[in-house]
């Protein structure tokens, strides 16, 4: 990912080459085996500059309307939160007084958006309060992994059962479209990192999470829906153990967004994955997410005729929703360039 959120860049420096719906409901929405009705537009949009206040706020919704998204993936946390939580501490860089994700969610309906909270659910940043108070929820707590190496360990019954809680709190007290779960794996193994998460724990720990969560909510509000984003490639995801196709055949995941930030040279890449996706059998459930800087490390931004190519590429392989990696990156060149081609009413 693009600079995650300035306070947390040194943290997320060791993880950045780990970086690889509807999304609505009412008459959005079909039911977890189809495709929803409405084509979806969505965005990341984390609050950084963006969102700490409600004139930020208004300013960042009303560029998504403009550039012609329905769907706002609003990123809530990872540590701290930016909503009243009695689970996680609040961000510092939100006023007390102030409820991001309820003015959000509020104005993003007035705007006519599906708003889904995104939360950051892997790492266990030095910010959050986990770390301290619970250490042994932390991987590093396993004999034979780095005391300086931090993430969830989803093998654990209660950090299955907290990060549900987590979950479960936003949806009972905001009137959230979806959830959306962000580093819901484990790191890259070697030469990524010094440590393969692979010899530690099991292929069934990340889905037990997702499981829980899908299940949780379900029974409560079915019509909020639950989604992801994860590695574009198989190989990738399975090394994460991740392992998302398992998700969608066990139906408790309603879409996942597999994050395809490609360069504009590799357009080969981006049609090979569309291939791999299309041969599973729950294809209609997948959203394609693409960056508008060229790849997961560069800040180089694509130009608004690179991306849509992108998104006319997946759009010719069958893909009828995008998602773009994020608000925060997009110029006004590129809200016109989307309204007016594939985003276009």
């Amino acid at each position: 990912m693009r600079q995650y959120l300035k306070g947390l860049i040194p943290f997320f420096i060791f993880i950045l080459a780990n970086l690889g719906g509807c999304l609505c409901q009412g008459d959005g929405a079909s039911g977890v085996n189809g495709e929803p009705a409405q084509k979806i537009r969505a965005v990341w949009a984390w609050i950084d500059d963006t969102a700490n206040t409600p004139e930020q706020a208004d300013k960042m919704l009303d560029r998504v309307v403009r550039g012609g998204f329905n769907t706002v993936l609003y990123f809530v946390g990872c540590g701290t939160v930016n909503y009243n939580s009695s689970l996680l501490p609040k961000s510092p860089h939100i006023s007390p007084e102030y409820d991001s994700l309820a003015y959000v969610v509020e104005q993003g309906h007035v705007r006519g958006l599906k708003v889904q909270a995104w939360w950051c659910v892997g790492p266990m940043i030095s910010s959050s309060s986990l770390r301290d108070k619970h250490p042994e929820w932390d991987i590093a707590a396993v004999e034979g992994i780095p005391d300086d190496f931090h993430w969830a360990n989803f093998s654990l019954p209660e950090v299955r059962q907290f990060v549900g809680d987590v979950v479960l709190e936003i949806v009972e007290n905001y009137e959230v479209d979806g959830i959306h779960l962000d580093y819901i794996r484990y790191p890259a193994p070697p030469p990524y990192n010094e440590v393969d998460p692979r010899k530690f724990f099991g292929p069934n720990d990340v889905p037990a999470t997702v499981q829980s969560i899908y299940q949780r909510v379900k029974a409560i509000k079915p019509d909020v829906q639950v989604t992801a984003a994860v590695m574009a490639g198989q190989g990738g995801s399975a090394n994460h153990l991740q392992n998302w196709a398992d998700w969608l055949k066990g139906e408790y995941i309603d879409y996942v967004m597999p994050m395809a930030y490609f360069s504009p040279d590799e357009n080969d890449r981006l049609e090979q994955y569309l291939r791999e996706w299309k041969a599973l059998p729950h294809f209609k459930r997948i959203v394609p997410g693409l960056s508008v800087e060229a790849g997961f490390e560069s800040k180089i931004p694509k130009t608004p005729e690179q991306l849509i190519t992108q998104i006319e590429i997946c759009q010719e392989g069958g893909a009828r929703s995008i998602t773009i990696f994020s608000e925060y990156s997009i110029t006004e060149d590129f809200l016109d360039a989307l309204a007016s081609g594939p985003f276009s009413p």
